[in-house]
């Protein structure tokens, strides 16, 4: 479920949008109401909304300066997730092309237009949201074997890892051919890199982990040490 906050002065204007929301768009909630910047910025800051419906009619100015504090601060969950509205064009402000308005509306808006778009723009944050779980989910594991995340193959591995989870339906044996290129790309790196730095970081995470976690979490004889291929696939049937 994704978590909507609304921002909208005309209290009667607002209740229409919430019950046409709740009516039409299933897996967006309405998580918060604000009347003010003030309020809006208060609930922004608890960092549970995802997407954010705002007028920027609001009286002083008061949309500009939630989009100011969002801007201001980097929020980068809000890019692309702010959905605006008003009787006034955006263009010739400052916000123009800002990189976290996903739509404008023109006032009088149909609310089959909003609807629609917060439930396009709440599938691709399912998306988002459910890479970052899987992500975490990686890391903490990772976390458990003392991986040390400052090197650039603990995070070549996090990304290895991700791109198996995430082709559970493919035979990815071969990780030189089928999982080390696809990371590569996006790092600008040769495969060849990823999988020397990937081994660099095991062979580094098995000198600081303790020698009972290694040999419990693998299921391994003492002093017998987990292969490259050995950590990742463990690691992803522990996910």
């Amino acid at each position: 479920m994704i978590n909507l906050l609304v921002v909208e002065d005309n209290a009667e204007y607002c209740k229409n949008i919430i019950n046409y929301i709740s009516q039409y768009v299933s897996d967006v909630r309405v998580y918060g109401i604000a009347y003010t910047s003030e309020e809006a910025i208060s609930i922004i800051d608890t960092e549970i909304p995802d997407i954010i419906l705002l007028d920027l009619n609001l009286d002083d100015l008061g949309a500009f300066n939630i989009l100011n504090y969002i801007t201001e601060n980097e929020l980068e969950k809000y890019t692309n997730s702010i959905l605006v509205f008003s009787n006034k064009p955006l263009t010739n402000s400052k916000f123009d092309n800002s990189k976290y308005i996903n739509s404008y509306f023109k006032k009088p808006v149909e609310l089959k237009s909003i609807a629609f778009q917060l439930g396009k723009l709440s599938k691709e944050r399912a998306i988002i949201n459910s890479e970052i779980f899987i992500r975490n989910k990686i890391v903490r594991e990772l976390e458990f074997l003392n991986y040390n995340f400052s090197y650039h193959g603990s995070k070549y591995l996090i990304d290895a890892l991700y791109v198996l989870y995430v082709n559970k339906d493919k035979f990815y044996d071969n990780l030189s051919r089928d999982v080390y290129p696809i990371v590569a790309e996006k790092y600008n790196k040769s495969a060849n890199t990823v999988k020397c730095d990937i081994s660099q970081a095991t062979k580094m995470m098995i000198c600081d982990c303790d020698e009972d976690i290694i040999t419990s979490y693998f299921n391994l004889s003492n002093f017998v040490k987990p292969t490259v291929k050995q950590v990742i696939f463990t690691v992803l049937n522990k996910l």
